[in-house]
């Protein structure tokens, strides 16, 4: 993770509080990414610090049942916990295990899928109009080598 300075937290907060809690993210740390001319993963990583300064309503204790309440009820990465309760992402894991919870049972859509883990449904693609109507194309037979006195006979 970069190091990210309390002027630059600062910076991203103001950006942050230009939106409504009812923005999806990418469009926040787009804007932050814009904004301070700094890459993706820095902007996401802003993002995070930038909104407990922006709303301190969205902070909390580090405590085991917080956790596992802002893990499981409402599905917050261990990095965005992690912000928000002024620990790291590790410490977030340990507190989360010290409450009860399953580290191998708790997904949040990113990184490799647990074994366990439901499976992901797929949205169908909308059929082309007439692909049901064409048929496939029959095979063709093998092309055999000709042999030097058959292509001589072509010859004019």
């Amino acid at each position: 993770m970069a190091k990210l300075s309390d002027s630059d937290i600062a910076k991203a907060a103001k950006i942050v509080a230009k939106f409504d809690g009812d923005d999806k993210d990418a469009d926040v740390y787009k804007a932050i990414e814009t904004g301070m001319k700094v890459g993706r993963n820095t902007a996401i990583q802003l993002m995070y610090y930038a909104e407990p300064v922006a709303d301190p309503s969205l902070k909390f204790k580090a405590t085991p049942g917080n956790v596992k309440k802002a893990r499981d009820g409402q599905g917050l990465r261990w990095e965005r916990i992690a912000a928000r309760a002024d620990i790291s992402a590790n410490a977030a894991r340990a507190l989360y295990e010290e409450a009860g919870g399953d580290l191998t049972e708790s997904y949040t859509g990113r990184g490799k899928r647990p074994s366990n883990a439901p499976a992901e449904t797929k949205a169908k693609a909308p059929a082309k109009k007439g692909a049901a109507a064409k048929k496939p194309a029959a095979k063709k037979a093998p092309v055999k080598n000709r042999r030097r006195s058959q292509l001589a006979a072509r010859r004019p």
